[in-house]
């Protein structure tokens, strides 16, 4: 299915997991290769030509790790590595794409640049308001996977590419400096407590959230 696909026009690559070694498959009109992950490890290893065009990279990751011909490299290599390539972070990006939904599909495909798959009207819509859509979203190549983070957190003094997945670290963080607490005015206990009394703005049966600091009132 995947060899059918990555051939109609409009369609760059297709994506399926391997049954054996628990890895997955990369398939295109460029050829074919292999994604595997080891630990905090991604190995790409073409098997015929090279579908994600990583010939380069993989040369430089393997020229600064004194490795010539080497295949796997730490994650975060990966990422400096490809933030500026037509396929941006394509390894931990296609994994993420069947690990991070409950019920994954069996193929994944990625489309060109100026394709899309919908609804006709959809792109007859689109022409009569902001004109005729150019991408898809959620695609592999760059243009459809990069945006930009704006933060006003002045200790948050980050560089360089960032995943999706951490996009929201500094509100992490200051839950993490200051967790919430739940009183339940019922008498039960919420999380993080251990026999204080309830509040008292939370008489009336509902359930009320504080930080420490005011976790009396």
């Amino acid at each position: 299915m995947a060899d059918l696909l990555s051939a109609v026009p409009g369609v760059d690559l297709c994506v399926y997991r391997e049954q054996v070694g628990g890895g997955w498959m990369v398939r295109g009109a460029r050829g074919r290769a292999r994604i595997r992950r080891r630990g905090q490890n991604w190995e790409y290893r073409p098997q015929t030509g090279d579908p994600l065009d990583y010939h380069g990279v993989l040369e430089r990751l393997a020229r600064d790790a004194g490795r010539p011909g080497g295949t796997e490299f730490p994650d975060q290599r990966w990422l400096d590595a490809t933030r500026g390539h037509h396929y941006p972070d394509a390894l931990y990006r296609i994994a993420g794409g069947f690990e991070l939904v409950e019920n994954p599909a069996s193929l994944l495909c990625s489309l060109e640049p100026g394709y899309m798959y919908g609804m006709v009207k959809t792109e007859v819509l689109a022409r009569w308001t902001n004109g005729r859509m150019r991408w898809t979203h959620g695609a592999l190549f760059r243009e459809a996977a990069l945006g930009f983070l704006l933060t006003d957190d002045r200790e948050w003094n980050r560089t360089g590419p960032l995943r999706f997945d951490r996009a929201l670290d500094p509100l992490f963080r200051e839950r993490l400096a200051n967790p919430i607490r739940y009183v339940e005015s019922a008498g039960s206990l919420g999380p993080g407590e251990s026999g204080e009394k309830d509040s008292p703005g939370a008489s009336d049966g509902r359930r009320a959230a504080a930080h420490p600091e005011a976790a009396d009132g």
